[in-house]
């Protein structure tokens, strides 16, 4: 995984608004879950949901430059084996992101 470069005297909010991001799981020990979704169960809703996820996603990346993110939920979504309604929306939210820009 990708680490932020922080300086010693940089403020730390990047870390806070990491962890609280709402598809990012930050266990005390082991590593950082860039995508600990759970699905709904209505694929409609859950692709809402992965829209959403993608909105918070690029807003976080704007505003700490931090684009490794992306790279982050990517290998999550991978190890987590399950291609879903989540998965879908968040990255055809992602493509659209990337077609505006």
């Amino acid at each position: 995984m990708h680490k932020a470069i922080v300086r010693p005297n940089e403020d730390r909010r990047w870390l806070e608004e990491l962890k609280a991001l709402p598809f990012v799981s930050s266990p005390q020990k082991g590593p950082r879950n860039f995508w600990a979704v759970q699905d709904t169960g209505a694929y409609d809703n859950d692709c809402k949901l992965g829209a959403y996820y993608a909105a918070e996603a690029v807003s976080y990346m704007r505003r700490f430059g931090w684009a490794p993110l992306l790279s982050g939920i990517g290998c999550s979504m991978i190890e987590r084996g399950k291609q879903g309604g989540i998965e879908v929306g968040f990255l055809m939210a992602i493509a659209d992101y990337a077609e505006r820009r």
